[in-house]
């Protein structure tokens, strides 16, 4: 029981190339089995070629296996492919280099650029110490007031040879808030904005390689990235007689001096009740982003 045979199929032999660029070989065999339980690894062995070996095309000594696939292409499942695609062996591009960078044996170096980014959002209170409400002359609350305000940014470059080695830190990083102190931002002042990449080549000591270029950015609100809204609505909470209890768990209509449910949106004291003027509702702050570890994944501004 186990491998049946294995052949080579002359239409997966293939040869492409482009300028400045390594001659990329493809070879595809087909193996028969005698179980459905056969190995897959058994089965991508059957050709006797080592990925992990980096074993050379039998066509350029130069060119050496880096990639394998297996796959079924028979119903009965007994009838697999495996191909195996062939590019440049890597070298080991870490001698005669200056201080090696992110990239292990390559010298390319994370690089940092700055600036700033103009923006608006919500605001609920003014600069004044105390902080004053945001509100109309008669000191009602103003819903949905907006400024404008420029962000300092911070973007970093760094390199990559899989696409697998970044795209799991772009899903959790993009919309992350720092949870350590990072570039002198406390905790939750820095947001990463998310990343861009592409593939680019590189030419060292004759040899071409392509890898990842990615650009990550982030921004800095020195108030942090929470969501602060003022405390207001048309409902407060009310005990079981129905007269207003932050400890209730009852919600009813806030009624005026006419007995009748108010017209416009209340100041309620951060606790469900409504406030009595001249006292000013209070604000209420949202964690709406996850915090992540920002140093030990993106490093600091080097030199």
């Amino acid at each position: 029981m186990g491998i049946i045979s294995c052949e080579e199929l002359p239409k997966g032999r293939t040869l492409s190339g482009k300028a400045q660029e390594t001659d990329a070989y493809t070879r595809s065999f087909l193996v028969r089995v005698d179980t459905l339980s056969e190995s897959l690894i058994d089965i991508s062995n059957a050709p006797g070629i080592s990925v992990k070996d980096n074993d050379a095309h039998p066509e350029n000594a130069s060119i050496v296996a880096l990639e394998y696939d297996v796959k079924c292409v028979h119903d009965s499942g007994l009838l697999w492919q495996v191909d195996f695609k062939y590019y440049a062996k890597p070298v080991d591009l870490n001698e005669g280099l200056p201080v090696p960078g992110v990239i292990q044996g390559f010298g390319k170096k994370p690089v940092w650029s700055a600036g700033s980014s103009v923006t608006t959002g919500p605001v609920a209170e003014t600069i004044d110490n105390p902080a004053k409400k945001i509100a109309n002359s008669a000191g009602d609350p103003l819903e949905d007031a907006v400024m404008e305000k420029a962000e300092f940014r911070l973007s970093v470059t760094r390199y990559a040879f899989s696409a697998s080695s970044w795209t799991g830190l772009a899903m959790t990083y993009t919309n992350a808030v720092n949870s350590d102190t990072w570039h002198g931002g406390a905790p939750g002042t820095w947001k990463c904005q998310g990343c861009s990449a592409q593939l680019v080549t590189e030419s060292l000591n004759g040899a071409s390689f392509t890898l990842w270029e990615i650009a990550w950015e982030f921004a800095y609100r020195v108030d942090g990235w929470q969501l602060k809204l003022l405390d207001i609505g048309y409902n407060q909470l009310v005990n079981e007689d129905g007269e207003p209890s932050q400890s209730g768990d009852k919600k009813k209509a806030i009624v005026g001096p006419d007995k009748k449910p108010v017209a416009g949106p209340v100041g309620l004291n951060g606790h469900g009740v409504a406030v009595t003027p001249p006292a000013e509702p209070a604000v209420l702050t949202f964690d709406v982003y996850q915090s992540q570890p920002f140093g030990t994944v993106f490093g600091e501004i080097s030199p």
